[in-house]
């Protein structure tokens, strides 16, 4: 691959200005990832219990629909967080005695090639996260379409496990969030896929739920932001987003969401949603006890049925 000086460039700067007492990995996930990159979340029709076949296919779909400066990239490597974390921290460790701006400008040149196509993905029990890095876009449109186990797909907006998750921290996301990606004469629907609002109205989808979307609503009564009750969260966010976010008071959400899409400031290509979803035991590829609110802008939703197959019969 063709080394790319300004990529190198920029990932130095990155690297140096995430280690002003150290090399602070949460600081440079942020700022190459979140900022100069783009983050993706995907939600499955099915989790883990019913089949895996959703995270191959999805990665499979990566490589086939990725572009690298507006170009097809097919040589990428697909690493997880957590490995990530520790790859660069032991690098960073091993160059230690060196010049700060010297080895971090040095591990640009040497990993750059390699960072350019690294993408972090971090799968959760129902639902995947893909990170890219600057210049590497995924195709959503083409991955949605023709995926038979993505629901749905769009930007990553917020994702922290449940008890360390605060208010203030999810605010946050959502500011930042509505800076970059909103029109300041636009609303966006925000809906907590709650069992209170679509439990008692999806069950004609029962047997397709099961296994699946059923597993990442939450009761709204029963989650907390830290001190802060869910209920609580959604009354402030109410206040203070009250000419950013339409949300919608408790009840059917078909009928809510349509009226709301009829007020000619909403933004009807996308919905912010808030669900929960486990990470994954690997010893037992089941849900984990750790559980994840999960807050993401949806921009696709996939209506085909292929996900319906019992994938337990002979032919598979």
């Amino acid at each position: 691959m063709k080394i790319d000086n300004q990529f190198n460039a920029v990932l130095a700067k990155s690297l140096f200005e995430s280690s002003r007492n150290g090399f602070d990995f949460a600081l440079f996930f942020k700022d190459w990832f979140k900022r100069l990159g783009t983050g993706y979340f995907f939600l499955f029709k099915r989790n883990l219990k019913a089949t895996n076949i959703q995270l191959g296919e999805l990665l499979a779909l990566i490589r086939a629909y990725t572009t690298s400066g507006g170009a097809p990239s097919r040589e990428l490597q697909f690493i997880s967080t957590a490995a990530i974390r520790e790859w660069l921290k032991s690098i960073i460790l091993t160059l230690n005695p060196l010049n700060e701006e010297f080895k971090f400008q040095l591990i640009a040149d040497l990993y750059g090639p390699l960072l350019q196509r690294i993408i972090i993905v971090d799968a959760f029990f129902t639902s995947c996260s893909v990170m890219t890095p600057p210049g590497v876009e995924l195709d959503l449109s083409s991955i949605c379409a023709f995926s038979g186990y993505v629901h749905s797909c769009g930007r990553n907006v917020f994702i922290r496990r449940i008890e360390k998750t605060l208010k203030e921290d999810f605010f946050q996301s959502i500011d930042e969030f509505l800076t970059r990606h909103i029109a300041p004469n636009k609303r966006v629907f925000f809906a907590v896929y709650a069992h209170e609002d679509f439990t008692g109205y999806d069950r004609d989808f029962e047997t397709e739920l099961r296994q699946g979307l059923d597993g990442v609503k939450l009761f709204i009564e029963k989650f907390w932001m830290g001190p802060a009750s869910l209920v609580s969260v959604l009354k402030d966010m109410k206040e203070r987003y009250r000419t950013q976010l339409e949300i919608p008071d408790p009840g059917n959400f078909r009928t809510k969401h349509k009226e709301f899409r009829n007020h000619r400031d909403v933004d009807t290509s996308r919905t912010l949603w808030l669900i929960t979803d486990f990470s994954i035991d690997a010893a037992s590829n089941g849900a984990s006890t750790q559980r994840y609110f999960i807050c993401y802008d949806q921009w696709l939703i996939n209506e085909n049925p292929f996900h319906i197959f019992d994938e337990n019969k002979p032919p598979w």
